[in-house]
């Protein structure tokens, strides 16, 4: 039977797919951003035992994501086969990541082993409802003008997150804290608490706005639909330009998370001023939420999604380099490079995950079956592995070049930190923008690619 055509998809759900995309990427980034600065000076833990346990907590992360696309494209749940998992999963997420910065327990060790526990049911959970509602921008657009607005949204309201969250968290952090001038236990989980409820919030306006595209399958259909794992796998190695977009995902997500999470320590120790991270912080990502209206609106349209996407990568690198090399001079020089580096930084973002639904449709042409939950849980794995390689890497970093919470500050610590805010991430652009040369993918082919879907569906 055909199946029928779903409507266009109107502006309010779009900007429910986008809220909900902004609060998810809130709490998301208070781990990729401020964790392992929570472990290393409110639990006061070495570095290189925080870059460890970072790497520990986050591979079990990137297992749970795997797992939540396999059982998320195989299972048909009563109220949705995607939606259904925000449900199931948010309000679960958002309770466990609220203990995890709870500092329970009575001594350091067991402090931080209850914290790293947290951490991983915490993620656990979040990427089921996470690759839930990614699969959904493939539901809920049923054209690629659809997806494409989707998608721009979708970087417009996560720049706004980082606009948010980079303005609020560590102020609320520091407020909540009293008088201390640095951060405490009860500052970070009363601060965490109020970006959990945030969160939950349109996770459930977007499970209740997804009803008429996302509808449980006819048995049948489902039990036809069922990829296996030899058909999971041809999904990704018969897919070449899911392959690529998966490396520069990834490299997007290490210099992202390099960039911020190095951040609060350049301002501790460079510049000997934490209260002026989330300045540094909020006007990166105000760039950045220009540049996504900019790119979204103009860029997109004029030079198609892949030239989009390497201007994303071939101009903060540039800026990255710049920051180095001239931002030494003053503490204000390095911050507008920087703001002029991020605006170009979410031209990667706005065509990111449309480029992951055409990914899909490629797929589908390709094998014959259609995995958009696996596929576009695969969109959040980038993500998951930059993290891991960022946190570990960040840790050993500052290992090596001495820092300690506790140790004065030597011009090799200073030099060091300069260094791993500018150069790394720099460098792991570098790499992102020559595997995307080989991107084939051009607006006319997807196009011609999904009326021959259509085509093979009876639509």
């Amino acid at each position: 039977m055909a199946e029928k055509i779903k409507p266009r998809v109107s502006q309010f759900i779009v900007t429910i797919f986008g809220l909900s995309e902004l609060t998810a990427l809130m709490v998301a980034s208070l781990s990729t951003s401020y964790y392992s600065y929570f472990i290393t000076n409110v639990l006061m833990v070495a570095p290189a035992v925080m870059g460890t346990i970072l790497i520990f907590t986050r591979a079990f992360d990137i297992g749970t994501l795997l797992l939540s696309g396999v059982v998320e494209e195989r299972m048909n749940p009563r109220w949705g086969k995607y939606r259904s998992w925000l449900l199931l999963m948010c309000p679960l997420a958002a309770v466990i990541g609220i203990l995890q910065y709870s500092s329970a327990g009575g001594t350091q060790t067991v402090q931080l082993w209850i914290s790293a526990v947290c951490y991983i049911v915490f993620f656990a959970l979040f990427n089921f409802g996470r690759t839930a509602q990614l699969a959904l921008l493939n539901a809920l657009g049923a054209t690629p003008e659809d997806r494409a607005m989707l998608s721009a949204r979708k970087a417009q309201f996560a720049a706004v997150a980082g606009i948010v969250l980079n303005s609020t968290f560590m102020p609320l952090v520091l407020w909540f804290s009293g008088e201390t001038k640095d951060a405490t236990s009860f500052g970070f989980l009363a601060a965490v608490v109020i970006f959990q409820i945030v969160y939950l919030i349109p996770q459930m306006g977007l499970f209740k706005v997804s009803r008429e595209y996302d509808k449980p399958e006819e048995k049948s259909v489902a039990v036809r639909k069922k990829l296996s794992a030899k058909e999971m796998a041809e999904q990704v190695f018969k897919n070449p330009p899911l392959m690529l977009m998966l490396v520069a995902e990834t490299c997007k997500t290490v210099c992202n998370t390099l960039v911020l999470s190095m951040a609060v320590y350049y301002f501790r120790v460079v510049v000997n001023n934490l209260e002026f991270q989330p300045v540094f912080s909020t006007a990166i990502s105000i760039a950045g939420f220009v540049g996504s209206l900019i790119a979204g609106q103009f860029i997109v349209k004029k030079l198609g999604k892949k030239n989009t996407y390497l201007i994303g990568f071939a101009a903060p690198a540039i800026a990255l380099v710049c920051a180095r090399l001239f931002g030494g001079q003053s503490d204000i020089t390095f911050m507008v490079i920087m703001v002029i580096g991020w605006f170009f930084f979410t031209f990667i973002a706005t065509p990111g995950p449309a480029m992951f639904a055409d990914c899909v449709e490629y797929g589908k042409f390709k094998i014959g079956r259609e995995g958009r939950a696996f596929i576009m849980s695969l969109y959040t794995l980038p993500i998951k592995i930059g993290v891991l390689i960022a946190g570990g890497f960040s840790g050993y970093l500052l290992a090596a070049v001495g820092y300690s919470a506790e140790a004065a500050v030597t011009p090799q610590v200073v030099s060091g930190i300069f260094s791993a805010i500018t150069l790394a991430p720099a460098a792991v652009l570098a790499v992102g923008f020559v595997c995307m040369l080989f991107y084939k993918l051009t607006e006319k082919r997807v196009r011609e690619i999904m009326e021959v879907n259509r085509q093979n569906d009876g639509i």
